[in-house]
């Protein structure tokens, strides 16, 4: 009995999926500019490593640049405060009323500014920062 070889060829149209694809890193891309653009630190936080930062965080923490914080651990919190932001995070993830007052922050040159508490939950970053005038 002889041997022959056979091939089954498909076809597949990737026309949608690219598209798809080339509209997301668009959208990404815009939206990554607006948050630049933002006079407010934001940082996105994932396990305890910050994931993204924007200008504005990266100046207020005294990061030479947004890159500088990226795989940096994500606490910038004093200890002092560690207490207080952990009740809060309770309170919020049990859905009952928190005081959204502010919180101090550790600098990467270790100085403190105080800033809008943010929620980290599921690995979101949000709050807005504002350097204190007083230690």
């Amino acid at each position: 009995m002889e041997r022959q070889n056979a091939a089954i060829v498909g076809i597949v149209d990737l026309t949608d999926r690219k598209q798809t694809e080339l509209a997301l890193r668009n959208s990404e891309t815009r939206y990554c500019s607006l948050l630049n653009i933002m006079p407010d630190g934001v940082r996105v936080n994932r396990d305890g490593q910050v994931l993204y930062a924007n200008e504005a965080e990266a100046k207020f923490l005294g990061a030479a640049s947004p890159d500088e914080l990226i795989g940096h651990p994500s606490n910038f919190m004093p200890p002092e405060e560690l207490e207080k932001m952990l009740l809060q995070q309770e309170m919020l993830d049990r859905q009952k009323i928190s005081d959204w007052h502010q919180s101090a922050r550790i600098r990467l040159d270790g100085s403190s500014g105080r800033s809008g508490i943010n929620r980290d939950h599921h690995g979101m970053g949000w709050g807005k920062r504002k350097p204190s005038r007083h230690p």
